[in-house]
């Protein structure tokens, strides 16, 4: 009885925490939506040219599960494009790494 309580126990945590995950990608989403209707055509969105994600207003989200793709070939082609903080870091270290070889 014991396993059974202890298997039906970890089962509902992992579904708590995907719950959690969930829930934090919606507000992601409800935030970035937020963003792209208020910046306007002298504001458009950001493109990382690394990783492709998207950025309005400092929210920056892979779009590529939520558009299609003549979605997402209108958007690459209005958006300004850049780099996301996460690839900066990384192309950052990469350059320092071999700056000092």
């Amino acid at each position: 009885m014991e396993e059974v309580y202890e298997a039906l126990l970890r089962r509902a945590h992992e579904a708590v925490a995907e719950a959690d995950r969930q829930h934090g990608r919606a507000r992601e989403l409800a935030a970035f939506v937020r963003a792209l209707r208020e910046s306007g055509p002298a504001d458009p969105p950001t493109l990382c040219a690394w990783c492709y994600r998207i950025a309005a207003a400092g929210h920056w989200i892979d779009p590529r599960p939520l558009l299609t793709d003549t979605l997402l070939d209108r958007l690459r082609a209005t958006a300004s494009h850049g780099i996301c903080p996460g690839c900066y870091a990384r192309v950052s270290a990469e350059a320092e790494r071999q700056r000092q070889r």
